[in-house]
């Protein structure tokens, strides 16, 4: 499937820019060092290392394109930005596996959700909603009262692009990314950016290796 024009424009983007150089100075947009004078000229790096910058470049980019847009192939994506073949593809043309494995995702029912860009620089939350029962936890009910003890220590803990899991007596029933905590009266709700039921509750320790920051409502 073709890209859509904001993919297409990014790729290309991409795909002009001279990395070989990116370590060593700044330049504008689409910078080749082919129009750089003498005076400009610094070293440059090896045509392999230059495909590793730009790849992770790509990633990033991707990242928003994914969690954005439903249809995005990442696969393309990197294809467009001239990723190498010998990172994209296995030796008989098939995609390796690299490219999406560069990606931040969810398993889910049906394949692959996308995480929320910026979503890596804060801790996983752990959402009890043990006072609010089980249906809360499946719909993702959230709301913190003013006058709760831990009100101030859970508000610190819900920031914008936090990803959240809501459990119920200790198992998790949903899933999802904070857009923000909004007020409302004396009490403030969790507006999700993204969030879905999962699809078999499970035991939410710290599955895969993952610790979470506890907020007890």
């Amino acid at each position: 499937m073709p890209l859509n024009s904001t993919a297409a424009h990014l790729a290309a983007e991409i795909a002009a820019h001279d990395w070989s150089d990116a370590p060593y100075r700044i330049d504008r947009a689409g910078h080749s060092r082919n129009d750089d004078s003498d005076s400009k000229r610094t070293k440059d790096l090896p045509a392999d290392e230059t495909a590793k910058i730009k790849t992770n470049v790509m990633w990033n980019v991707a990242q928003v394109m994914a969690y954005s847009d439903p249809k995005f192939d990442v696969n393309d994506f990197a294809k467009a930005c001239g990723i190498p073949d010998s990172i994209r593809l296995r030796h008989d043309g098939s995609p390796s596996g690299t490219i999406e494995s560069g990606l931040r995702s969810h398993q889910v029912s049906g394949g692959r959700r996308y995480a929320m860009p910026g979503s890596s620089a804060n801790p996983a939350v752990r959402i009890a909603m043990n006072s609010y029962g089980k249906d809360a936890a499946i719909c993702g009910e959230v709301k913190l009262h003013q006058s709760n003890s831990g009100f101030k220590h859970n508000e610190a803990r819900m920031q914008p692009r936090t990803f959240a899991v809501t459990t119920w007596d200790g198992m998790a029933y949903g899933e999802g990314y904070i857009r923000n905590l909004v007020r409302r009266g004396d009490w403030y709700v969790v507006e999700w950016d993204s969030f879905w039921a999962v699809d078999t509750p499970y035991p939410c320790t710290a599955p895969g290796g993952r610790h979470y920051v506890d907020v007890l409502m």
